[in-house]
């Protein structure tokens, strides 16, 4: 069994990482809480800018073409960062149930924006 990540997940894992690192600051969160906002917009849409969160999503709709795994790669590093970012919500709870459930037609309408961060899912 090969245990080696893909050349996707290590371009996830070190651009995921990057981005994280330079958004999510513990200024920015102690300024987040205090406006009680609870969602890091800004880390979200650079995150989107970055294509991460089309990772599971298919080409055609915009995204990478990944899956699970690729998505718990990102996981890892927005738990890592205490990012508050509906990354889980959207992917693993919305994006990942409809593209195995939905009928592709249903599946494009709902999940239309989500690469781009346009929509989040949860």
């Amino acid at each position: 069994m090969n245990f080696e990540q893909t050349p996707l997940q290590q371009m996830v894992d070190e651009l995921a990482g990057q981005i994280l690192a330079g958004e999510v600051t513990p200024d920015g969160l102690f300024q987040l809480e205090a406006a009680q906002t609870w969602t890091h917009h800004a880390a979200y849409k650079a995150l989107a800018k970055g294509e991460l969160l089309g990772v599971a999503l298919p080409e055609s709709m915009g995204g990478l073409a990944g899956g699970l795994l690729e998505v718990c790669t990102l996981l890892i590093h927005v738990g890592g960062h205490v990012a508050p970012v509906p990354v889980f919500e959207t992917l693993i709870q919305g994006a990942l149930p409809v593209l195995r459930y939905a009928e592709p037609d249903l599946a494009q309408r709902v999940l239309n924006g989500v690469a781009t961060g346009d929509r989040i899912l949860t």
